[in-house]
Order: structure tokens, then sequence, then C-alpha cells
């Protein structure tokens, strides 16, 4: 069995348990803002009473597509690639999402070692209507976020078979 076969299983249980049926398939993403300055924003939104999800993920997400919906839940603490899924963050209906997706290079720095590493990450932006502003999360460029881009712009129809 392959990598991937054996993570989507391990979100397909995780996922189910949680009541999502018929997932079509799933994967871990990130939040896109620096952890202090972005952290210090959502606290203050959620603070004031937002309900957007962006400002309720946590630094490590998981985004699964049903085949009537698309959830984000938040997920911080993973054991042995196993997502320990705490709450749910936000819901669309597949039929109102539209999904924009850019590649970006990002760059960090280790102070233990003084090097900077750059990670290549998918960047997502989803936007149902009705929402006044985009939900965006990064993913890892892999196979699993590939085909998580792909199947969410086929079921979406803004890419074809």
């Amino acid at each position: 069995m392959k990598e991937i076969d054996r993570q989507r299983e391990l979100y397909r249980e995780a996922l189910g348990l949680l009541g999502v049926d018929d997932m079509v398939t799933a994967g871990p993403v990130m939040a896109p803002r620096p952890q202090v300055r972005g952290g210090l924003k959502r606290w203050f939104r959620r603070r004031g009473g937002s309900q957007h999800p962006a400002d309720h993920m946590a630094g490590l997400n998981v985004l699964a597509l049903a085949d009537d919906a698309l959830w984000l839940y938040r997920a911080p603490k993973w054991a042995g690639g196993i997502p320990r899924i705490e709450r749910l963050v936000g819901w669309w209906p597949i039929s109102t999402v539209t999904l924009a997706s850019t590649y970006k290079e990002l760059e960090s720095l280790d102070y233990d070692t003084g090097t900077n590493y750059k990670t290549k990450v998918v960047r997502l932006g989803i936007k149902a209507e009705g929402d006044e502003r985009l939900t965006r999360v990064d993913g890892l460029q892999n196979d699993q976020t590939r085909e998580l881009v792909r199947e969410i712009k086929r079921a979406t129809g803004q890419r074809k078979n």
C-alpha cells in the first residue's frame, strides 16, 4: 500500500467518527500567517465575536471533501500521522464554493543553525456565496494536496475531467 493510500484511510477513519460520510479526499492544511502576528489577530477577532473560519483555525487543520460539502476541521495535535481532530471550523456546500490556488515558496529561519529553509506550498483560497472574505490555507506541495485541489476543483465545476 502506498503512503498516500494509507493516509487517505487514516483520514477516512478519523472523519467517519465525526459523521463525514462519503469522503472523497482529505489532507492536512496549515494556517498561512506567521504564528505570532496571525495568532494575535485571530485571538482579537475571536474575542470580538467573529464566526469566520479563518479566525478559528489552528496551526494544523484538516480539509476534507465529501460528496456534498467541503469541511475544515481544527487538528492541532498529530500522532503517528493520525490527526486528533478537535472541532469543526468551517463547512461549505460544494455547490457554492469557489477555490483559488497558487504555488508559493516560503522561507523560514532556523535560529539554532542560522540557516534559511525554503518550503514549497500550495496556497488555497476558499470562498462561498455570501462570505465576506476568503478563508486561506496552505498545504505542502505533495501528491495528497495536489489530489485534494484537483478533486475540489472537479467537484465545483472549475475543472473538467
